[in-house]
């Protein structure tokens, strides 16, 4: 493990000097890039220390806030970019800590609060550090080539697990292996095949925005979409494909004079075939049955039976009787498994979560920290159509458009996990506020 340890750190101290050595080290934006590139990296490379799993994206993001703030402090006179959800926000901030005081399992939820609040501070400082058109460009390159490489190893997961290579080679926890359904649910560097599906919208909301700004198409974007449709469908993530079904069916209605065009109907059809049958031929090479197993699982046709969905299920009960019992400050944030324990610290029962992130938020927050959570999306979304409506530039428009979309897949997901601190998620908002940002602008210009 030390080993492990050693070679993580040794690799971003190596990158951390590059940029140090650089011009670019004046300006703590270059981290965000780096930021950007790896927050799907959130299981490989990864060590776990102290039953803590620390990740590179951590390492990464824990300098880029040590430089911003030093920036901060250089430049005082330079305003800060605005923070339109400051105040649900801080709303948010303040429920966490008021369910401390409801919390019997109190290190628990302080180490939960910790880690939310650092993910927090990455959506602010990363809405402050984009600041021009070039910003948002390189955010959107580094994207497109992490997409990339998440892509490729996730079909190399499938293929490798298809000939039988070792978990080891091919990067599978044993429970996505065929083993389980006959083929493998792939996951990429994700914890979890949920969390890359989720991931993934944001590559998608980005390309999305470059396909309807009137720009040329570049190849590679075409293909890394058909790629990722393909990878989302591997990952056998209900909730993730219905968030891509429902934002899909939203940007329909957006773009629908640009959708239901004769060339625009044939890229669709074409697209659709390719991923579909892409996904249909790689399950077929696992043997009979494989593509019925799929389809109930999709269709949740394991409903009686599934143990996910059941536990599922069951959790979103419990998560309202607990509401009930303490409606305004919550049982206390990270505490819910506990209540299934008698708060036994020693039982992993007490690790366990809703899988639902607005019912979790009600049960260990209460109405407080719910609200707050709901009015923050609610700002954001509604200053995602004023910069829609006011901005002249047609990319803007369309990348507001395409970023909202995403950001509302990943929410919708949110239906069928549970995990507030998620890196990926609160730097995307950051990114999404400064797109919103420039937008306006370009309206004022």
């Amino acid at each position: 493990m030390q080993i492990y340890l050693a070679l993580l750190l040794g690799i971003v101290g190596l990158m951390c000097l590059y940029f140090l050595r650089s011009k670019t080290a004046r300006n703590p934006f270059a981290f965000l890039v780096l930021i950007a590139f790896f927050l799907p990296f959130e299981r490989i490379p990864t060590v776990v220390v102290n039953d803590f799993t620390l990740k590179i994206n951590h390492i990464v993001g824990i300098i880029f806030l040590v430089f911003w703030f030093l920036d901060r402090a250089v430049r005082r006179k330079e305003k800060f970019i605005t923070n339109p959800i400051a105040i649900p926000l801080l709303l948010l901030i303040g429920s966490l800590f008021l369910s401390l005081t409801h919390a019997q399992l109190l290190s628990r939820g302080i180490i939960f609060t910790v880690q939310i609040l650092f993910t927090i501070l990455l959506a602010i400082a990363t809405n402050d550090s984009i600041r021009k058109k070039s910003h948002i460009d390189a955010i959107e390159r580094v994207i497109f080539a992490s997409a990339w490489v998440v892509v490729i190893f996730a079909l190399w997961q499938f293929i490798g697990d298809l000939i039988g290579l070792p978990w080891s080679l091919t990067g599978l926890d044993v429970g996505f292996s065929k083993i389980v359904f006959g083929f493998p649910r792939v996951q990429a560097f994700s914890k979890e095949p949920l969390y890359l599906a989720n991931y993934l919208f944001i590559p998608m909301g980005f390309l999305i925005g470059s396909f309807f700004s009137g720009e040329k198409i570049a190849t590679h974007k075409k293909w890394l979409l058909v790629g990722i449709c393909v990878v989302i469908l591997l990952t056998m993530s209900r909730g993730g494909i219905i968030g891509f079904i429902a934002a899909g069916g939203i940007g329909t209605l957006i773009w629908a004079k640009k959708m239901f065009t004769i060339t625009n109907f044939f890229i669709v059809t074409f697209g659709a075939m390719a991923v579909i049958g892409a996904v249909y031929g790689g399950l077929t090479l696992y043997g009979d049955g494989g593509v019925q197993r799929y389809v109930e699982h999709i269709t949740i046709g394991d409903i009686g039976q599934g143990e996910s969905t059941v536990s599922r299920l069951g959790a979103v009960d419990q998560s309202i009787d607990i509401w009930k019992e303490h409606p305004v400050i919550g049982i206390g944030i990270g505490n819910f498994g506990g209540t299934q324990t008698g708060f036994d610290m020693d039982d992993p029962r007490t690790k366990n979560i809703v899988n639902n992130e607005y019912f979790e938020l009600l049960a260990e927050t209460g109405i407080i920290g719910l609200g707050s959570f709901l009015v923050l999306i609610g700002v954001v979304f509604v200053r995602s159509i004023r910069a829609i409506h006011a901005t002249t530039s047609s990319r803007y428009r369309s990348l507001t458009i395409g970023l909202s979309l995403a950001l509302f897949g990943i929410l919708v997901q949110y239906n069928f996990f549970s995990t507030l601190s998620i890196m990926y998620i609160w730097v995307f908002i950051g990114v999404v506020l400064a797109v919103q940002t420039l937008a306006l602008k370009e309206r004022t210009q």
